[in-house]
């Protein structure tokens, strides 16, 4: 028993770190969208939802930012098909909104948004996405420039129970999934590897739709 306990406690050690590391991630993807986001420069939305493009058109038909980038559209999604999504963005197609059809992951879609981003002169974002999806997606965007400002705005995918996540068996698999993504970000990152290759992962696992 003597020599078990060494084990035991390293064990139990990493048991708690764990969910320490858990519900420190839990923290931050339950932050709720600041009701008085400040003006950027520009908007990027990450696809994966069709609530996340309305949350976008929104802030841009506000003003909070003077183009919107679509990041990670399908090849095959038309701008009939994203107009479809959200009827709005038709009038603002020509003038104000950008796609970007390189992204497939979270990885890429940091590299195509901070090239936009330093194309159009922009120091400031507006990032668009699932709220689950933000600490890693705001993870990759420092990665790629640290300079940016980066400001927030975490969408609730219906049918999710937020307020009571513990209780939804559907909402503590995501977390879980994402948190591990994300420390396995965390680690890609650090140790100064590329994660743009069609084998990193999206938010959803595969060529991300609208």
């Amino acid at each position: 028993m003597t020599a078990r306990r060494p084990v035991f406690i390293v064990l139990t050690g990493l048991l708690l770190l764990a969910i320490l590391s858990f519900g420190a991630f839990v923290r931050l993807a339950t932050l709720p969208p600041d009701p008085l986001i400040p003006q950027a420069d520009g908007i990027v939305v990450l696809t994966g939802g069709r609530d996340r493009i309305n949350d976008a058109v929104t802030l841009l038909i506000q003003g909070k930012g003077r183009r919107l980038l679509i990041s990670g559209v399908n090849d095959r999604t038309t701008t009939a098909d994203l107009v479809r999504i959200e009827p709005r963005l038709q009038q603002w197609l020509d003038c104000c909104v950008d796609l970007d059809r390189k992204a497939t992951n979270t990885s890429s879609n940091a590299v195509e948004t901070i090239h936009w981003a330093h194309d159009k002169g922009y120091s400031s974002l507006i990032v668009v996405t699932s709220h689950y999806h933000m600490p890693r997606a705001l993870q990759e965007f420092r990665a790629e420039d640290p300079r940016l400002q980066l400001i927030a705005h975490p969408v609730v995918p219906g049918g999710l129970d937020l307020p009571r996540w513990w209780t939804d068996p559907l909402t503590i698999r995501l977390f879980i999934g994402e948190w591990i993504k994300y420390h396995g970000a965390q680690l890609r990152i650090g140790l100064g590897l590329s994660g743009t290759g069609g084998d990193a992962t999206s938010d959803n696992g595969e060529k991300q739709n609208p």
